[in-house]
């Protein structure tokens, strides 16, 4: 093989593409026993954000846990801590550059909970409410996580991403955002983002665990099918960090720092 060669698909995968561009990668696996991961995998993130929506990638992740057109606000916490689940180990969501990702672990011994688990996921995915209290609640929540990272840590890392990469968009656009201006945007800038780029086309639904894969399959396109493309979809721009053919050496300091590596 040389390093050009594509890696040969896992045929024991069921991966598909729904009429809507969804595309899903289904995998059975017994150990852990009774147990799935799922995922829903956006290719969307912060490098998609305008000028006036710098964090609100991580913010519409957010929002999607406030409330949606199934669950109404908390019950979706209230759901996976009802069949032992707990919020952040089980039921989480990370937001990066060039996606999002919603991540459940469940167990599989209840048909039913597979069933509402892929709801919540399908939800996340289309139906998210954006009421006007949860943005003012978020801002707070977000602000918050943003303080809490800050010290001299924070701004050596700063200091790092921006030499590795420089005269790149991911220079400009760190998935926490503007802290000012997440503090005062105009709601309907986060719910442009979704509607942009919350799309069929741009997802992946990936399912592991201990299940009949037939029936995972089954279950993605009972609830991911209704989903819909906008008729003109906005094009998602591939970003690259240029390379540079000088060497060069960087020293990154802070008053606070008092150790040596």
């Amino acid at each position: 093989y040389s390093p050009n060669t594509p890696l040969q698909f896992d045929p024991e995968i069921a991966t598909g593409q729904l009429e809507n561009g969804l595309t899903y990668y289904v995998y059975e696996n017994e150990e852990p026993e009774d147990v799935a991961y799922l995922r829903l995998v956006i290719k969307a993130g912060s490098l998609q954000e305008d000028d006036d929506q710098q964090g609100l990638a991580h913010f519409v992740e957010h929002m999607a846990f406030n409330g949606s057109t199934n669950f109404a606000f908390g019950e979706i916490i209230s759901f996976l801590e009802s069949i032992g689940m707990e919020y952040g180990p089980h039921l989480n969501a990370t937001t990066g550059y060039d996606k999002t990702i919603y991540k459940l672990k469940i167990p599989t011994d209840d048909p039913a909970v597979l069933e509402k688990s892929m709801l919540i996921l399908a939800d996340f995915a289309g139906e998210v409410r954006f009421e006007e209290q949860a943005f003012e609640n978020e801002r707070k929540v977000i602000v918050e996580e943003w303080r809490e990272s800050l010290g001299s840590s924070k701004r050596q890392g700063e200091k790092l991403l921006g030499i590795r990469f420089a005269n790149s968009r991911y220079a400009e656009r760190k998935p926490i955002g503007e802290v000012e201006l997440i503090k005062t945007f105009d709601p309907q800038r986060a719910r442009d983002f979704y509607y942009e780029w919350y799309r069929p086309e741009l997802m992946a639904v990936i399912a592991i665990g201990d299940f009949e894969k037939d029936n995972i399959v089954s279950l993605i396109k009972e609830y991911f099918s209704s989903l819909t493309n906008p008729t003109q979809g906005r094009p998602r721009e591939e970003y690259r960090v240029p390379l540079t053919t000088e060497d060069s050496i960087h020293f990154v300091t802070d008053p606070e720092e008092t150790t040596t590596i």
